[in-house]
């Protein structure tokens, strides 16, 4: 999680519900979690499909190998949510 210094909350139509980027001498995550702000709205049963973008910092040399999975651990709503949590994610290695 220290590598990552953006994150960004996508729709199938390429456009951007939400992001987040880390400041100065910050790190995003916090004991392994972090909430991405967003405005989405979803109709009484339907679907939509969001896509999660990571961008990696360039000095990410003490993290060659590590591997970094984004699972979605919860969402705040005010609506009632009828998933099971975590909803997991791709896993990535970090490569040069």
């Amino acid at each position: 999680t220290e590598s990552i210094t953006d994150l960004s909350v996508i729709d199938d139509n390429g456009v951007t519900l939400g992001s987040l980027s880390a400041t100065s001498g910050s790190l995003l995550f916090k004991n392994g979690s972090v909430f991405i702000p967003l405005t989405a709205s979803i109709a009484p049963g339907g679907m939509e499909l969001y896509t999660i973008k990571a961008k990696v910092s360039s000095n990410i040399g003490v993290h060659l190998g590590k591997q970094l999975k984004l699972d979605i651990a919860s969402v705040d709503t005010t609506a009632s949510i009828k998933s099971k949590f975590p909803i997991l994610g791709t896993t990535w290695t970090i490569a040069p």
